[in-house]
Order: C-alpha cells, then structure tokens, then sequence
C-alpha cells in the first residue's frame, strides 16, 4: 500500500532495550477529505526520514500491523500501526520523469532520424536505380537510332543500288531499241 501527502513533522528517533530504533513522520495525505497520519519507521529504516523536511511532497509505501496486547490488569487490547518501509520524494520523481520523458525524446529523435537515414539511403539508391535506368534507356535509343540509322543507310545504298541498276536498265533499254528494226 502506499499513501501519497505532504511531511507535516519528522519526531525524534527513539532507542528502547536491545537496540530497537523507531522513528515517526506526520503525514497529512492529499485527498478529499485529508487525514494527519503517524508513520512509524523502525531498526535500520529510520534512516529514509533523514534527507526529509517539512512540506515535502512524498509518497510512502506502507505496512499495516496489527498486534494484540495484555494489560497488567488482564485486560486484552488490540492496536494497529502504519509502518513505513520505503519513501519516494514527488518532486525528484517529477524531475526524473521529465528526464526520462527528455531522453525518450533524444531516442525518438535518433529513431527518428535512423528512420531518415535509412529512407534517404533507401531514396538515394532509388534515385540511384532510377537514373541509371534512364541512362540504359537512352542508350538502348540512341543504339537503336544508330541501328535505324545504319538501316536508313543501307536503304539509301539499296535506294542507290537500284537506282543505278534502273539507269543500267534504261541504258540497256535505250540500246534494245536502237538494234530494233523498226
């Protein structure tokens, strides 16, 4: 259990037989309807009330105990304490919660920019793929204008060719008709 208020008074420590050690806090808790509580600290935990003051704001974690007693009459009572076994400063804890919330930003801000890193060497070796498929492409059309080219040539030469073979023709033709009797 745990109760969460403000360090009303820190008592004395106490030494009883056999060296058992008690120290006590006043607490008065922050709720609705805020309650003064004693909280006893005992042997080598007594020591955590040392570095309090008052109006700290502290959380407690606690231990009910409940004992059973005999008066020297006979009589049988019953008590109840809250003993205390460790004790949060609110303030500190806030402090370090803002620390740790700042780290967690400084690691989100290096995943973050692993992230980036990562995409602009992804977007990098894209651009990288990319361009090198232009450069294939436009050598692939300028190998294939070269090609069309060379056929346009030889078309031309065809063409030539042809038309060479033609004048040949027309010659030969012309000279047919000279040898005709007509």
């Amino acid at each position: 259990m745990e109760i969460i208020g403000k360090v009303k008074k820190i008592l004395d420590l106490r030494v009883y037989k056999n060296n058992f050690k008690k120290r006590e806090l006043l607490i008065k808790t922050e709720e609705q309807y805020p309650q003064i509580l004693i909280i006893e600290f005992i042997l080598d935990k007594t020591k955590l009330l040392n570095s309090l003051k008052p109006d700290d704001k502290i959380k407690i974690f606690i231990n009910l105990k409940g004992k059973q007693w005999t008066t020297k009459t006979g009589e049988t009572r019953f008590f109840n304490s809250i003993q205390g076994w460790k004790i949060e400063n609110m303030i500190e804890n806030m402090i370090e919660n803002m620390t740790e919330g700042s780290s967690l930003k400084t690691k989100t801000k290096t995943k973050t920019k692993t992230k980036t890193k990562t995409k602009t060497k992804t977007d990098m070796t894209e651009k990288k793929k990319k361009k090198k498929k232009q450069k294939d492409d436009e050598k692939q059309k300028d190998d294939d204008d070269d090609d069309n080219e060379d056929n346009e040539d030889n078309e031309d030469n065809e063409d030539n060719e042809d038309n060479e073979d033609n004048e040949d023709n027309e010659d030969n033709e012309d000279n047919e008709f000279d040898e005709l009797p007509f």
